[in-house]
């Protein structure tokens, strides 16, 4: 007797939670990005790469700028707490400022936040409004808000009042200077350099800051 085969049974999709989704949504996001410019990525390329539908893509992000807005802010903003927190917690400055550029530079040597700052680079002159619309909405808010915090740690008499309390983003400008070195430097010398520059930055910080 001829037996008819059974269908095979379809593979159960897994129901990710949102934020699990959102990190994968990034990660192929990232990948195209730097292999085709924004300009000329696709939702749909994003979503086939993720192995999702562009309805499935649009529940988490309803367009491209958004993807990419959220992508910077993921990987371009430090994500060790900011200089004034660790000064706030700390028992002394001295050790405040070690832990401020230990964890600021464990977010420099990870690839995917180098590759995200080529991206930014590359990105600047090709999607000029999608940059200023982060660096307004999102990045300018977070230096402001840590340049009230440090000038609220100088006058209580926390730190010393320099250059770096002035302007906060000078906290951070080395390891700007070190994610640069990555991209124009062999692996090895990258290495050598962002370790001679972790001990300068750290220094500069102990010399302008302590009292």
């Amino acid at each position: 007797m001829h037996q008819t085969s059974q269908p095979s049974p379809s593979k159960k999709r897994v129901r990710l939670a949102p934020a699990v989704r959102k990190r994968q949504i990034l990660d192929a996001a990232l990948v195209e990005f730097s292999s085709h410019g924004f300009t000329a990525t696709s939702i749909d390329k994003i979503a086939r790469r993720v192995g999702l539908s562009k309805a499935g893509l649009y529940a988490h992000f309803p367009n491209k700028n958004a993807i990419f807005e959220a992508l910077l802010k993921d990987r371009m903003l430090p994500a060790a707490p900011s200089l004034h927190w660790h000064l706030k917690h700390a028992d002394a400055p001295g050790q405040a400022i070690r832990d401020y550029v230990d964890q600021l530079y464990a977010h420099v040597r990870d690839p995917d936040h180098v590759a995200t700052f080529r991206l930014l680079i590359a990105e600047s002159g090709r999607a000029p409004d999608a940059i200023q619309h982060w660096r307004e909405q999102v990045l300018q808010g977070v230096i402001d808000a840590d340049q009230r915090y440090m000038d609220e740690a100088v006058q209580a008499g926390t730190v010393r009042a320099s250059a770096v309390t002035e302007n906060v983003s000078l906290s951070a400008a080395p390891a700007i200077m070190a994610m640069v070195i990555q991209l124009i430097r062999p692996p090895q010398q990258a290495a050598q350099e962002l370790d001679a520059l972790r001990t300068a930055h750290q220094r500069m910080l102990h010399e302008l800051l302590q009292l």
